[in-house]
């Protein structure tokens, strides 16, 4: 029984050996067009003129809002069981 199923696999594996491999067509690459994304708005554009218009005051508040939420952050964050108590 061995032997036959060795014989049936081996004829298999000749059989498929002497098909022809199909020619593929050679496809050149496409190539999408180039897209830029810039996260800042140009130089010049109204987003960018409407910061620099901004009031020296409310830059400086919303610096000081931001630095604050970093250390309140930081204070309440919870910090993992080292092993020493304070």
């Amino acid at each position: 029984m061995g032997l036959l199923t060795l014989a049936l696999h081996g004829a298999v594996i000749y059989w498929v050996s002497q098909k022809p491999v199909p020619v593929l067509p050679i496809v050149p690459p496409e190539v999408p067009p180039m897209s830029l994304g810039f996260s800042l708005p140009a130089p010049g554009s109204s987003a960018n003129a409407a910061y620099l218009k901004t009031p020296a005051l409310l830059k400086l508040l919303c610096f000081w809002l931001l630095i604050n939420s970093f250390l309140f952050l930081n204070e309440y964050m919870p910090r993992p069981y080292t092993g020493q108590q304070r």
